[in-house]
């Protein structure tokens, strides 16, 4: 028998599951390639908190992101800066399996934060990580028209869909948090 999409998706997120991952998510400065990021948070399988904090930075914050989560430049003025957070992150992120939503895109800002205060860890090479957005991409099956593989949605509209209740601010706590709900939601689906 050849299981579907959506039964491919539920199998590879409970074998996920049963690696009690953790679960990471970063609110940056912005979306291009000289941002940063200044919020990060990661919870544990359990969604307890492991590293929740703003980040200190002097790189602009642009209205479309202050838009998006809310964060300004006097929330970062006593919050640490980028070369503590990453030495904590890299060791929390050791030999651990890693859920994020958007996965390219909060590992690519942490690579990027890191270029940019002279760090070498690269969070994009060694690190055990899965995108419970292409999960559940998978898991919905709608083709893109004209486009291959299948619609992505945010997180926002992934848990509206999946009924999960909507606590998410886009600040990094509620996002991870969000994340975990979701793959929860998929491994019973």
């Amino acid at each position: 028998m050849i299981s579907t999409s959506s039964e491919l998706a539920v199998e590879q997120a409970r074998a996920w599951w049963e690696e009690a991952p953790l679960y990471l998510d970063t609110e940056t400065t912005g979306l291009s390639e000289t941002d940063r990021v200044i919020e990060i948070a990661l919870i544990d399988a359990e969604g307890r908190p492991l590293l929740d904090t703003l980040v200190h930075t002097t790189r602009p914050i642009s209205s479309r992101a202050r838009k998006v989560h809310g964060i300004n430049h006097d929330m970062l003025e006593n919050a640490p800066r980028w070369d503590k957070v990453a030495e904590q992150l890299q060791t929390l992120l050791a030999g651990q399996a890693v859920g994020l939503y958007n996965a390219g895109f909060d590992l690519k800002m942490i690579h990027q934060t890191n270029r940019q205060h002279w760090i070498s860890w690269d969070p994009t090479s060694g690190l055990r990580t899965f995108d419970l957005m292409e999960l559940y991409a998978q898991y919905r099956g709608i083709k893109r028209p004209g486009r291959p593989g299948n619609r992505r949605f945010s997180l926002e509209d992934a848990a509206r869909q999946s009924g999960l209740p909507l606590t998410n601010t886009h600040r990094a706590k509620d996002d991870a948090l969000l994340t975990r709900a979701l793959h929860r939601y998929l491994t019973e689906a």
